[in-house]
């Protein structure tokens, strides 16, 4: 029973962790693209950035536990880095090149030595894998918490509204990421609240099973009402109720017709008695001033 419930605790932190770096990386792929979208399309980044955070990702788990010497670590981190750098030259940058071919290592040392003239990517994409590698392996190798969790949700929201721009640039749809944020955060805070509980084995898959589903509901619902709430939905609403509007406006003017009805006779006595008053004189018109500098003008005093 021990064994159960303990790994059912290891089963919802591996979980958390994965959420968590996906997380991460719904903000940090628009700005991977935007410095690399001269070099690399959108996919091959965000393949570049997700195989590098979740490798860490693993890796920082397994060395938390094997390897628990900070030296060791940051050494294979550094390790791990380089080598998914090198990947990525060699696939992402030069991919064009047949894997028997070395001419690519040319072209990337050719690269490198005009540095002084322009920034060469494969620097770019080094410094990449060592942020994309220390998170990873941070997040892989700490100790999880709800409050842990939701202050990463928080911030990364902050980070989520920071990266709108580098979205725009980069030609992005931000709304695939900003969905896929939150989705991710959701399921993270419902697992790591899960987990905080320490639930029996045998109601933990089904409160999983309603947080997931409650996290697409919310996110379903979310959606379609930023689709409906905008001028494109607003134009649809009223396109599609047209025929109902037009009804209405009908009735409503026959209605108004029918309210007026009553007040015609009271109208027309109103008519008719201002055009005796004016027919009798007892209505007398009444002459404006004369302007300036007209009439009668004042005599000169003389002393």
């Amino acid at each position: 029973m021990e064994g159960e419930r303990i790994g059912g605790q290891l089963w919802l932190a591996e979980g958390i962790r994965a959420l968590w770096a996906g997380m991460e990386l719904c903000w940090f792929i628009p700005w991977a693209a935007l410095f690399l979208g001269g070099w690399m399309s959108p996919g091959a980044v965000g393949t570049f950035a997700a195989s590098a955070m979740f490798a860490a990702v693993a890796t920082g788990r397994v060395m938390a536990a094997v390897l628990p010497t900070l030296a060791w670590r940051n050494a294979l981190g550094i390790a791990g880095a380089g080598f998914t750098a090198l990947l990525t030259v060699r696939f992402g940058l030069y991919g064009s090149y047949p894997p028997p071919d070395a001419r690519w290592l040319q072209e990337s040392a050719r690269s490198l030595a005009l540095a002084w003239e322009r920034f060469p990517p494969e620097i770019t994409i080094l410094a990449l894998s060592f942020y994309l590698w220390w998170r990873g392996m941070s997040i892989g190798s700490r100790s999880l918490t709800f409050e842990g969790v939701a202050f990463a949700f928080r911030l990364g929201v902050v980070m989520l509204l920071v990266a709108t721009p580098a979205m725009y640039l980069a030609d992005l749809d931000g709304r695939v990421l900003v969905g896929a944020y939150f989705f991710l955060g959701l399921c993270a805070l419902a697992l790591g609240r899960i987990r905080e509980a320490e639930l029996p084995a045998a109601g933990r898959g089904y409160w999983v099973g309603v947080a997931l589903g409650a996290s697409a509901l919310v996110m379903a619902v979310g959606l379609l009402a930023s689709r409906l709430y905008s001028l494109a939905g607003f134009e649809a609403a009223f396109e599609f109720l047209r025929p109902l509007l037009a009804a209405l406006e009908r009735r409503a003017f026959a209605l108004l017709v029918a309210l007026l009805q009553p007040l015609d006779p009271l109208l027309r006595w109103l008519v008719d008695y201002f055009a005796s008053l004016a027919k009798e004189g007892e209505l007398v018109k009444l002459t404006p001033p004369p302007a300036f500098g007209e009439g009668v003008r004042p005599e000169r005093v003389v002393e």
